[in-house]
């Protein structure tokens, strides 16, 4: 993990240029909050291995682990997106 990672318990209105929007693997629900069941969420700055997420949390843009970007929230789980 990136020293410079900062946590937020809300979603940041805007970001600094070069930061991206990411959060964790852990099951949620499209408008979850952070520290629930695990679920965190922060900014960093922008490096390899995170790509854009699909799963629509929160409706706003936002970064998730190489690998995890297929997967959707639904109802509070997470499915994968059959291709």
């Amino acid at each position: 993990m990136p020293y410079d990672m900062r946590y937020y318990s809300r979603v940041p209105r805007t970001l600094k240029a070069g930061r991206i929007l990411a959060h964790n693997h852990i099951v949620h629900t499209k408008d979850m909050p952070s520290g629930v069941n695990g679920f965190r969420f922060w900014t960093q700055k922008r490096e390899s291995g995170w790509v854009r997420c699909n799963c629509g949390w929160q409706g706003v843009p936002h970064y998730c682990a190489q690998g995890d970007e297929n997967r959707k929230c639904a109802s509070g789980t997470w499915r994968q997106i059959e291709m």
